[in-house]
């Protein structure tokens, strides 16, 4: 599998194109418990797609491949080398600047902050970026032109879906 999926992300680098096919997910609401949920109420259910798996495999093939020529600036925040590599900053620079100062330190879980961001932004975010043009286009078309709908199977059988909708928010 990883030998079919290598093929897969060297094909899409080479066309610099995301496949249209990998750009649209049946999203279905999955029970966060094993006790009986209102499958609405979107705090008691996690939204799953068979898509993702195969989109994230891809996506860390291409990241890593990338990886390497990314330059993180001492006051970034997000998508650093590790948590652990990001406190290790932060502590380096409070004890290099502030000695003999009380110095208060806040850390806050913002790991749904990409989700509303408008993709004309990323876009633009990844083509300022220092990584290699080819992969530009492909990061920039993981992007572009994502479609989803929910699909929801009722215990007898019956399935309902929405309408495919597009993203215009946040990442894959």
């Amino acid at each position: 599998m990883d030998q079919l999926v290598a093929e897969l992300g060297n094909k899409i680098v080479k066309n610099g194109r995301w496949p249209q096919a990998l750009k649209q997910a049946a999203v279905c609401p999955i029970p966060k418990e094993t006790t009986k949920v209102d499958i609405i109420d979107d705090t008691e259910t996690q939204p799953i797609s068979l898509l993702e798996f195969l989109d994230k495999w891809l996506q860390k093939m291409i990241y890593n491949r990338i990886q390497k020529n990314l330059n993180y600036h001492k006051s970034q925040a997000g998508y650093t080398l590790s948590c652990d590599h990001h406190t290790a900053l932060v502590s380096d620079f409070v004890m290099n600047n502030y000695e003999g100062e009380d110095t208060l330190a806040l850390f806050t879980d913002i790991s749904k902050a990409f989700d509303s961001v408008p993709h004309p932004e990323l876009i633009e975010g990844i083509w300022n970026s220092e990584i290699s043009s080819a992969y530009k286009w492909v990061i920039s078309s993981i992007i572009e032109n994502r479609h989803y709908q929910v699909v929801i199977k009722e215990a007898k059988g019956r399935v309902a879906s929405s309408k495919w909708r597009k993203m215009v928010y946040g990442t894959p």
